[in-house]
């Protein structure tokens, strides 16, 4: 995978270890507990990895959903009030 960055690709590997544990709750690195953020995000790279294969879109995927997600949020609620 083209991952940017010592961060982003960090949190893909906590992310594909947790797929190929099968675990859901805990994400890890290398083995140890791994909670630098919270830990909804590994779940839905998880889910994408899951879907879609693990690949560099895919890892992306969720990060891009939320954010169009926000910004429709946003202009509802600003056409509302």
């Amino acid at each position: 995978m083209a991952l940017l960055g010592r961060d982003e690709s960090l949190y893909v590997l906590a992310a594909l270890e947790m797929q190929d544990r099968g675990e859901w709750q805990i994400p890890s690195f290398e083995g140890k507990a791994f909670l630098e953020k919270p830990p909804m995000i590994y779940c839905w790279l998880h889910a994408s990895f899951r879907a879609f294969g693990a690949s560099e879109v895919s890892a992306r995927l969720p990060s891009a959903a939320l954010g169009v997600a926000t910004c429709v949020v946003t202009y509802v609620l600003a056409a509302t009030l």
